[in-house]
Parts: C-alpha cells; structure tokens; sequence
C-alpha cells in the first residue's frame, strides 16, 4: 500500500508547528515574568456615589462622574490589581524601578468653585477582609481648571492575587473625576507578544 505525499509531508510540518509553539509559550511566559511598569486607566464612570448617598446626587457619564449637587458628598471607586505578587516585592525580580502602584486622578473644576479634593486609597485582603494599607491625599483647584492631578501617596502591598483596591473621594459641588490611572511596578498578568 502506498502512503499519499501529503500524509508524509503532514508529520515533518506538524513537528515544525509543535516546536514553534512550545518556544512561544516559553518566550511568553519568560516575559511575563519581567517587572516593569503596567498602567491602566478607567473614567469616573467606574466610581459609584459613596457614604450612603442617593444615585440621583451624581451624574454619572461615559467619561466621567460628577457630583450635582451643591454639597461635598462621597465617590467610592474599585480598580483592578493584576499584579503577580505584593509590588514591593517586585524591585527583587530585577526590575529597574522598585515595586509599587501609583494612583494618579484627574479632575475638573469647571462650573464648580475653588475647594479641595480629599481621597483615601485602601489595600484590602481578600482573604480576610482586613485593610492592610491605607494612603491618602488632597489637591485644590481653582474655579475653571479643566486638568487638576492628585497624585496620591505610593502604595507597596497591592497584589492581585491576595489583595484588592479601592478608593473613595470626598468631591466638592460640580467637581467631576475624569480620569484613574494606576501604574504597578510588578510582574503582572499583561499580554505578550513574543519576539
């Protein structure tokens, strides 16, 4: 019985195809395993009215959330962690920059008056429930300013595995929060493209 050309063809290629495989999930996971800077942003929109406050106080929008009412009241945001241990451990895996997450916010004052921003940011375990970190920061803007940044203190034991985030802020009348930028410092869960 004679084997067809293509059968005979169909191992070598296959074999080739296997191999290749195998060196790019080992190129993958080598590169995931590199400690560098991972940002991620959402708008306000990922925040919900804080404190015990009704939903009808804040205007929540595609690019942001505003507090419409003539009062202070409370935000309180989730974000997501993904980092493959605490970043403080990170700066031990040979990265350049040592192990943390920032949380930078970006708000604007127009049609709002001068006041200042209040946020606390808190490390939770999962596990447990227990606050394990707690960082906290304010910022003034002037009535009119489309861009004020709050650059809250660095955190040091987010961990996507054992540890969530989560901030709340106290928003003056007519403030809005636009933008939330966390930046970790660890390895995290983040796509690859081998070279």
């Amino acid at each position: 019985m004679a084997r067809s050309n293509s059968r005979i063809l169909a191992r070598p290629v296959t074999g080739v195809i296997l191999l290749a495989a195998c060196l790019f999930a080992s190129s993958n996971v080598a590169a995931q395993t590199t400690t560098g800077a991972d940002d991620k942003s959402w708008t306000g929109a990922a925040c919900v009215p804080g404190a015990g406050i009704t939903w009808g106080w804040m205007k929540i929008l595609p690019s942001a959330i505003i507090n419409d009412t003539d009062n202070a009241r409370y935000i309180a945001c989730s974000i997501t962690v993904d980092a493959e241990q605490t970043w403080q451990n990170a700066e031990n895996n040979g990265g350049t920059d040592s192990g943390l997450g920032y949380l930078a916010l970006q708000f604007s004052f127009v049609g709002a008056a001068s006041a200042t921003v209040t946020c606390t940011a808190q490390v939770v375990d999962f596990y447990t429930g227990t606050i394990i970190e707690t960082v906290s920061g304010s910022v003034a803007g002037t009535a009119g300013d489309s861009t004020v940044f709050l650059y809250l203190p660095a955190l040091y034991q987010g961990d996507g595995n054992t540890a969530a985030v989560g901030f709340n802020c106290l928003l003056p009348s007519k403030v809005r929060l636009n933008v939330i930028n966390l930046e970790e410092y660890a390895d995290t869960h983040q796509p690859t493209v081998a070279p």
